[in-house]
């Protein structure tokens, strides 16, 4: 008995997973990195393409890919000051065959400031605490307001 061995080629590139992202608004996503591979093309002749499904958010010439052979970057600018999620998907080709990959960036609110966060405070019986003049007309209104027994 004779056995005939052989390989299949898989003829399209490969892409690996890239995980969802998050980032405040207009805070660029760090570089991501993810790797690629092809049988039959030199990795260098690879090409690689991304589509946003909202442009707005992020526009596609804001995503940029570095790297090279088997191990790339992907680099992304959210749109200033807009929040929201996108499907990002990110093509390779060897010109004939394509693979794709896709994840979620998601856009939030940038965290508060130092200048503009809320504080935390407690008073403490004996402790003097200091009212924003606001705090202390609302203080003055809820006590106009209350009716004590007489």
């Amino acid at each position: 008995m004779v056995y005939f061995g052989y390989r299949i080629l898989v003829p399209e590139p490969n892409i690996s997973d890239i995980p969802d992202l998050e980032t405040p608004s207009g805070t660029p996503v760090r570089p991501v990195s993810f790797t690629v591979a092809d049988t039959d093309t030199p990795l260098l002749n690879l090409s690689f393409s991304a589509s946003s499904a909202d442009p707005l958010l992020i526009p596609v010439q804001n995503i940029v890919f570095g790297g090279s052979g088997a191990h790339r970057t992907l680099s992304i600018i959210p749109t200033q000051g807009r929040v929201g999620t996108a499907k990002i998907t990110v093509t390779v080709s060897d010109g004939v065959f394509s693979s794709k990959d896709s994840f979620l960036l998601t856009v939030g609110l940038a965290p508060p400031s130092a200048a503009t966060a809320p504080r935390q405070s407690a008073i403490v019986e004996g402790d003097y605490a200091t009212l924003t003049l606001g705090a202390a007309q609302r203080l003055q209104e809820l006590y106009a307001s209350t009716q004590f027994p007489t």
